[in-house]
């Protein structure tokens, strides 16, 4: 069971890590795909969110929606307003909640996807980031369901987003800015899967 904010901001502060890590990647992404100040942005929400893991909060709920808000502030971007999103149906799924079994733990991927889906009015095969967060949260919930081994599943979770990003060199873009670039992106990776699966690789290396 995870009971402590303490842990939960753990694991805020490794995803912000490898947010503001990612930035330069980000940015020359961006660059052929958008307006180019995808990696700033993610940046800035990055250390929003390790500021708000500096202040104290009584539970997980709270501690996750002020992250929801302080990214949405930082960063107000099309990306950043999708995470922040995400972030807060978690927050508030974890409303009557003390603790976190691991099977709460390995439902989140998939709550937090769908979120980005409904917000984003997108799907898989549109290059976006849910190209590599959707098979991740299947494959998450999925191996962890059969084998109850955590670490076990965000291993195979992590092979399955690495895979979907890959995918999304190519395809031709169906939504955002990029949609209208055609077939000048389709050998580049979407920003958005890149970082998913860089968030999970890092989650397999740091997880508890």
């Amino acid at each position: 069971m995870v009971n402590s904010t303490n842990t939960v901001k753990r694991l805020v502060g490794i995803i912000a890590d490898e947010m503001i890590s990612a930035k330069d990647e980000l940015t020359a992404i961006d660059n052929r795909l958008g307006d180019g100040d995808m990696g700033l942005s993610m940046e800035k929400g990055a250390l929003a969110l390790k500021r708000v893991c500096e202040s104290d909060h009584p539970n997980n709920a709270i501690l996750l929606a002020a992250a929801a808000a302080a990214l949405n502030r930082a960063a107000p971007s099309t990306m950043g307003t999708l995470i922040s999103y995400g972030i807060q149906e978690i927050s508030q799924s974890l409303r009557d909640k003390t603790e976190l079994s691991q099977a709460d733990i390995a439902s989140i991927p998939a709550m937090f996807a769908q979120s980005i889906a409904k917000r984003g009015k997108a799907k898989e095969g549109d290059k976006t980031i849910l190209d590599a967060l959707l098979p991740y949260a299947r494959e998450f919930e999925k191996s962890y369901m059969t084998t109850g081994d955590l670490k076990a599943a965000l291993k195979t979770a992590a092979e399955s987003a690495r895979i979907g990003m890959e995918r999304t060199k190519g395809m031709v873009a169906k939504i955002g800015r990029a949609k209208w670039l055609a077939d000048r992106n389709k050998d580049c990776p979407d920003g958005g899967a890149v970082l998913c699966s860089r968030i999970a690789d890092c989650l397999v290396r740091n997880f508890l």
